[in-house]
């Protein structure tokens, strides 16, 4: 088949970012597909690039994540008609594949398939407008009402939607459509991603009294609500455990974040600037621990974040804030915990016995890289997407 694939944050493993797209783009490709994948950079100029055999279109639309909603809303709108425009010009499709956020990227399916009859597979990876109005980034009441609608309507109207997570799941079905709902959940990188020997010079230099790390690493925005972090590194710090936090990543909240944390006196957190996919698994090679943190809103318990499966195919014991599906997950399989992020002490609680006992650090580690290789792993999820594609 030949498919367009949509997706505005489109990133491969040389970025800062996910890279989800580029191994689903990948899969289908190896699967003897042809891949258009159309997207957006900073760059003024259009470009056209072939990333290990897909044809990718950049198109030139500027887009921080610091921008306000009203920025980021006409950069939307702006991708809706340039991404139609390209798509256009491609023939002889067989195809649509159209991944959220933004929610909008589904606006453009809805005209490739009213105008040139082609169905869409429509990916769900946050709930959307549920996310913003739930943050209180949307008050207006009819502008709610616009949005739920248009999500409606996007679903309605795709052959299919693909879930990441059994809480997306359960949001999707409360429109009571009879679109068919698919759960493809984020890929493990167990190539990339995996355990191995701690890199020595890092180690010296960022623990250097064998102290063990814990890392955030990705987005830092107001969905990740990294005070809780803060928090546990604050309380940590009084309890003069050995444990040094970082934050590795790019976002809005990352200067108030720094503020606060010399306000605070938190000297066991360090923030370090983002770095590219493909060197994560250096900086986790000297963590012990990963941890998962969203703000604390239940809708936002249906987040399926990358850094979640990245940091299983590492083997690293993961901690995550979030109630829901991922608690249920890190404790069926014994691979991490979930501690209350209003209740620091929880987190003090429950790490607790990790820092004294090598043989439960060993085995809950053992345990993280084999649930990604059974469940997360790319052979395993690329296998169900093909399925779903040539069941269409």
């Amino acid at each position: 088949m030949k498919i367009i694939y949509i997706h505005q944050y489109f990133k491969t493993l040389k970025d800062w970012g996910g890279t989800r797209s580029y191994y689903l783009a990948k899969a289908m490709m190896n699967a003897g597909h042809e891949v258009h994948l159309i997207t957006s950079h900073n760059d003024t100029k259009k470009k056209i690039e072939d990333v290990d055999g897909i044809k990718v279109y950049y198109l030139p639309l500027k887009y921080e994540q610091v921008y306000s909603p009203l920025r980021k809303l006409q950069a939307h709108i702006q991708f809706i008609f340039s991404s139609y425009g390209q798509a256009a010009k491609i023939k002889n499709v067989d195809l649509v594949y159209a991944t959220s956020t933004p929610l909008t990227v589904g606006i453009t399916a809805i005209m490739l398939k009213k105008r040139r009859r082609l169905k869409y597979i429509f990916e769900v990876r946050d709930l959307w407008p549920e996310v913003p109005i739930a943050l209180g980034i949307i008050k207006n009441g009819l502008i709610k009402n616009i949005l739920f609608d248009l999500t409606k309507r996007i679903y309605k109207n795709a052959s299919a939607i693909v879930s990441l997570s059994p809480g997306i799941t359960d949001g999707i079905k409360r429109y009571s459509l009879p679109t068919s709902i698919y759960e493809l959940p984020n890929f493990a990188d167990t190539n990339l991603f995996h355990p191995t020997l701690e890199d020595a010079d890092l180690k010296k230099q960022y623990l250097p009294n064998g102290e063990f790390g814990i890392v955030h690493f990705g987005a830092i925005g107001r969905i990740n609500h990294l005070d809780f972090f803060l928090d546990a590194a604050e309380a940590s710090l009084k309890e003069n455990l050995p444990l040094i936090f970082f934050i590795i990543g790019e976002g809005s909240e990352k200067d108030r974040l720094e503020k606060e944390k010399q306000s605070r006196g938190i000297k066991n957190l360090i923030l370090i600037p983002p770095v590219p996919k493909e060197q994560i698994n250096t900086w986790l090679s000297i963590m012990t621990f990963s941890y998962i943190s969203v703000a604390n809103i239940p809708v936002l318990s249906a987040n399926s974040a990358n850094k979640l499966y990245d940091s299983l195919a590492a083997g690293k014991i993961c901690i995550s804030n979030i109630e829901g599906w991922q608690q249920e997950m890190l404790e069926r399989e014994q691979c991490g915990f979930n501690a209350n992020p209003l209740k620091p002490e929880e987190f003090l609680q429950k790490i607790k016995p990790f820092l004294e006992n090598e043989t439960l650090r060993k085995t809950y580690s053992t345990n993280a890289r084999s649930v990604a290789e059974r469940e997360y792993s790319e052979i395993v999820i690329a296998a169900r997407l093909i399925r779903l594609l040539e069941g269409l």
